[in-house]
């Protein structure tokens, strides 16, 4: 085998396994938010499994507040699609949009927060978002337990 065969495998299953997490990632936090929307008797929890908006909007509608920052991601999504025409333009469009991806995420971490409040649990849970692990467990505590983490208020049904 040539070295460069070995290189492309190798890039090919790094490739193979980082998907594979993504789908995984995204299928366990697609049954979590539907379990919350359920929780929160939101009237189609099956809205988180549109890929981009589906959580986004969902939380939204759950925390009460105006869905319209979802917008704020049409600039990022124009520069990622435009990279395979143009890289400079992509990467200026990239540079321009950063504002608009913080502000998006601060309004995301508020709709999660209220969202968690809505179903008996703590709104702080979200801030473990930036460690990515451990949001992923406290995410499944809040959409499979009935209790919050104190174990001090039954979820009513």
């Amino acid at each position: 085998m040539t070295e460069e065969f070995i290189n492309t495998a190798f890039i090919a299953g790094i490739i193979a396994f980082y998907s594979f997490f993504v789908l995984a990632v995204y299928i366990y936090t697609s049954f979590a938010f539907m379990s919350i929307a359920k929780k929160a008797r939101h009237k189609n929890p099956w809205m988180v499994w549109v890929p981009f908006i589906g959580k986004p909007l969902v939380t939204s509608q759950i925390a009460k507040m105006n869905p319209w920052p979802i917008l704020l991601l049409i600039l990022p999504a124009i520069a990622l699609a435009a990279l395979p025409f143009s890289i400079l333009f992509s990467v200026i469009l990239f540079i321009v949009a950063i504002p608009f991806v913080i502000t998006f995420a601060v309004f995301y971490i508020i709709w999660q927060w209220k969202t968690f409040e809505a179903v008996g649990h703590p709104g702080w849970f979200v801030l473990f978002i930036f460690i990515n692990l451990v949001y992923l467990v406290f995410l499944g505590i809040v959409a499979w337990s009935d209790r919050d983490v104190t174990g001090t208020k039954k979820r009513k049904r």
